[in-house]
């Protein structure tokens, strides 16, 4: 069991039993339930390939987390990636561009992580920002090819530090 796979004790899991099967289910998290702190069970997704921990694209931008969080989280579509649409609050949407479906916003926490889930059969993608003095560090978790992400992420890294300020 890694330290990253939380520990539900089971009076917890039982009343929040639905939350928990939705955050393995599109967040392809594991859950293990403990009774009196022992590990008692796993909640895992039943297609097996979120068996393994996502993987993960990451850069350091030398701009500021605002230029960082603004070329990400504008609500009109991003100069630096044409059909990326994405709202940065709870229950707001996402969208790629490369196809016609809308991803939700799960979980914000402005300047520090954006979680979003996609419909059907797609993967969660999750961003982790981490600030220095003069770079912002950014982390993509997810499930697709890392070229695509490492594209992205050199793209983002261009538009950022090209920017004044």
């Amino acid at each position: 069991m890694d330290t990253e796979t939380p520990l539900i004790p089971l009076g917890k899991a039982r009343a929040e039993l639905s939350e928990l099967c939705s955050r393995v289910a599109y967040g392809g998290q594991r859950v293990v339930i403990t009774r009196h702190g022992r590990p008692l069970v796993g909640i895992v997704p039943l297609d097996g390939g979120h068996m393994d921990p996502p993987a993960q694209t990451s850069t350091t931008i030398h701009a500021t987390l605002d230029a960082v969080w603004n070329a990400l989280t504008v609500r009109h579509r991003c100069t630096w990636w044409k059909g990326l649409s994405l709202e940065a609050f709870r229950g707001g949407w996402v969208r790629d561009g490369l196809s016609d479906d809308f991803g939700e916003v799960f979980e914000v926490d402005p300047g520090e992580l954006i979680r979003t889930r996609w419909p059907g059969q797609r993967d969660d993608v999750n961003f982790t920002f981490v600030t220095h003095s003069n770079s912002v560090d950014i982390t993509v978790s997810h499930r697709m090819d890392p070229g695509f992400w490492t594209t992205k992420l050199a793209d983002l890294k261009r538009y950022c530090e090209a920017q004044p300020g």
